[in-house]
């Protein structure tokens, strides 16, 4: 589950960073607009992320558990 919250972070980013990479300011834009705008990227990267298998979150868990296991088991 804690991998799967990172791959939606990941997701949130991927999603902000498209999001300021416009070719023009919007003519009605306001703090509103982009708080709304972040909730938004928000919502969706946890229904991505909860939804899609993009593999990060399993290659984190495989990560962790290798970790896990030439550490004596610490993070097991």
């Amino acid at each position: 589950e804690v991998a799967e919250q990172f791959e939606a972070i990941f997701i949130n980013q991927i999603l902000k960073q498209s999001r300021e990479t416009k070719l023009a300011d919007d003519l009605f834009f306001s703090s509103a607009t982009s708080t709304s705008e972040q909730l938004q990227d928000s919502e969706a990267s946890e229904k991505i992320a909860s939804h899609v298998n993009l593999g990060i979150a399993d290659a984190l868990v495989r990560q962790c558990s290798r970790d896990g296991e030439l550490l004596g088991g610490k993070f097991n």
